[in-house]
């Protein structure tokens, strides 16, 4: 990520885009769930990051805007049948494989799903606060005072040269953190629901008191003329690299929780609030741009009350999601003949529940041409 501040990343939604005219491109995803900590405390452990990843997957692999082959979505979660665990090697090799395969014009949907934390910085870091942001991988050790560093930790700066592998071949990504590292929590109102938050404290990793006072005592000053740290990603990428868009799920000093979604509806399961609602917005909007998806984002946090944090959007934002061209038809549900009528691949996700009624036109399959409108 270079020398830039990259304290928002865990609590993010990133997405790097452009428009692609390349007739060949192809998708692919690399999806994964933390949940289950066994180096930890049973208390730290998550529930929702496996959901997200089963929600994620079944959207990538039936959605009609961009669909995704199956060989081409890799998971690694624990909780998920037939996937292995998310472990630093898993990761760093799964980031390999995807490297040495995608070219210019191909398209990566990442996805992380997890707990967050923040570590004491190395001296010759270039972080501003004198922290680390860290993405914790399920085999997560303690902190080692004598090389002060968390055990396998994935720390944000080789998070950023992770991403600069796939985009180094240009290649164009979606890459979106639901977790978070915050120190001073904004935490949900008081529930009956069971709320957990996406972010692990310090003394849980073992790092003395002293060790992140001493870091937070010594930080960098910012660069001249600027009152704040940069964002963690550019918005704009050299020639040879995807355009960059970032989504972020909450501010620096907040964390983001995962709780039963959706709100009020039967059925509903622990998820990440942030990961359920991007994809809810992307199933009732499949074409919409990432500044409309941001958009809609916000005003669902504020109506439905998911959450106090405040989700920060960054970047080329009037690009369509998914890397979709301007003019992209999209359509929102393909009905599939059945013995007893039609079926549509949708449902809770896209705001069909049991009761709801709609109006829905009947094409025929000739989108080029007008008047297809055959029945309602």
């Amino acid at each position: 990520l270079g020398p830039m501040k990259r304290t928002q990343i865990f609590c993010a939604a990133l997405a790097l885009t452009t428009l692609s005219s390349f007739a060949n491109a192809e998708n692919h995803a690399l999806l994964i769930g933390a949940s289950t900590y066994p180096n930890l405390e049973e208390r730290y452990w998550l529930k929702g990051p496996a959901n997200d990843v089963d929600l994620v997957s079944t959207y990538l692999a039936n959605n009609p805007a961009v669909p995704f082959a199956d060989q081409n979505i890799t998971i690694l979660a624990d909780g998920v049948e037939g996937s292995i665990p998310p472990t630093l090697a898993a990761i760093r090799t799964a980031f390999a494989a995807i490297a040495a395969k995608v070219g210019k014009g191909d398209f990566v949907y990442l996805h992380f799903s997890g707990h967050g934390s923040q570590a004491p910085a190395g001296e010759d870091s270039d972080e501003t606060d004198g922290l680390d942001e860290l993405f914790l991988p399920v085999d997560i050790g303690p902190w080692q005072d004598e090389i002060g560093t968390v055990t396998n930790a994935l720390v944000d700066d080789e998070i950023g040269a992770l991403i600069d592998s796939i985009r180094d071949t240009g290649a164009n990504v979606w890459v979106v953190f639901d977790s978070c590292h915050s120190g001073t929590a904004t935490r949900a109102a008081p529930s009956s629901e069971d709320i957990r938050l996406r972010k692990l404290d310090s003394g849980a990793l073992g790092i003395p008191d002293s060790a992140m006072a001493a870091a937070q005592t010594t930080t960098r000053a910012l660069p001249a003329g600027t009152d704040r740290a940069e964002a963690p990603i550019p918005a704009k990428a050299d020639s040879d690299k995807g355009l960059l868009t970032a989504f972020f799920a909450a501010q620096t000093d907040e964390t983001t929780p995962e709780k039963n979604m959706p709100k009020g509806k039967e059925g509903r399961r622990l998820q990440g609030v942030f990961t359920y609602t991007l994809f809810e917005t992307l199933a009732e909007r499949p074409n919409l741009t990432y500044r409309q998806l941001g958009q809609e984002i916000l005003r669902k946090y504020s109506v439905k009350n998911l959450a106090r944090s405040t989700p920060m959007f960054e970047g080329d934002l009037d690009q369509r999601v998914f890397d979709q061209g301007a003019d992209t038809r999209v359509l929102q549900w393909i009905a599939t003949p059945t013995k007893s009528g039609a079926k549509i691949d949708a449902g809770v996700l896209h705001g069909l529940t049991p009761g709801t009624h709609y109006t829905v036109e009947v094409h025929v399959r000739a989108p080029d041409l007008p008047g297809t409108v055959v029945g309602y």
